[in-house]
């Protein structure tokens, strides 16, 4: 079975800068709150979903998947509150954007869809260059994990 690396990337991103990579960042698609305070008595009350708030829902879920499928992620800096709060190295932003590959045969970890090594291909990004072993390790430079990655 092979890992969805693309949803690894968006986890990752999502960490980071705490906005989904191909969310609607326009006002349109923000509840307010307002709307969240409304819609939350709502659903208390009546113990199901506002109307309202299903359409935004279903309205928000179709931009997200088109952008997904269609568009770029946002740049890191997207969210304010994130925004210089945070350093992001350049190595991390080209794994992430990597992972984020929409073209699943370029994307890290396919590997010319030989399900055994994709693992491999992720771990010897520079970006994990700490984590895993290569051959020419030293065992005093191994972080005291490395063993649980040798097969």
């Amino acid at each position: 079975m092979m890992p969805d690396w693309f949803s690894l990337g968006v986890i990752l991103y999502r960490l980071i800068v705490r906005k989904g990579p191909f969310d609607p960042l326009e006002e349109e698609y923000q509840q307010t709150d307002q709307q969240k305070a409304e819609w939350k008595k709502y659903k208390e009350e009546n113990n199901e979903e506002h109307p309202d708030c299903t359409a935004f829902k279903a309205k928000l879920k179709e931009e997200r998947n088109r952008r997904t499928l269609n568009e770029p992620p946002h740049p890191w800096d997207c969210n304010p509150e994130t925004k210089d709060k945070i350093k992001i190295t350049d190595e991390f932003k080209k794994f992430v954007l990597a992972l984020l590959e929409k073209d699943p045969k370029k994307r890290l970890g396919y590997n010319d869809g030989n399900e055994e090594n994709d693992f491999e291909e992720v771990l010897k990004h520079p970006v994990f260059y700490q984590v895993y072993e290569y051959e020419d390790d030293k065992e005093e430079d191994r972080l005291p994990f490395m063993d649980k990655f040798k097969q």
